[in-house]
């Protein structure tokens, strides 16, 4: 009898106990929310990024600027593929968004000024 209310015990114990043990694989170091002023950021450079991107397609296309080869691609009009390019925009505008419910729950207007400008 006392056997068994030992291994009774001693499994209830167990049972009991994992719950607070369990708690230990949060990591400081990898935050869950990012902050306002790290989307700022962010997007602030990928906008910038993605213009030059387009200009750099769309300029060599309507022949705004010359390639200094005589035969190369850069210059005439072939297929370019801006799918990267429009990823990064609609990658950015996500996050604009995002930026925008996080200002405005902060009570932030400088940054729900910027998110939708």
């Amino acid at each position: 009898m006392k056997l068994r209310f030992l291994i009774l015990l001693v499994i209830a114990g167990v049972f009991t106990g994992c719950e607070d043990y369990l708690d230990i694989n949060t990591d400081p170091n990898n935050p869950t929310d990012v902050p306002v002023k790290g989307l700022m950021s962010v997007n602030s450079m990928r906008t910038a990024t993605n213009t030059a991107n387009m200009g750099y397609f769309t300029s060599y296309f309507v022949q705004y600027l010359a390639g200094p080869n005589a035969g190369g691609n850069t210059d005439t009009h072939q297929p370019i593929d801006p799918n990267g390019t429009w990823v990064g925009i609609y990658n950015v505008l996500s996050n604009l968004s995002d930026m925008e419910v996080k200002a405005e729950e902060q009570g932030a207007p400088n940054y729900v000024g910027a998110a939708k400008s």
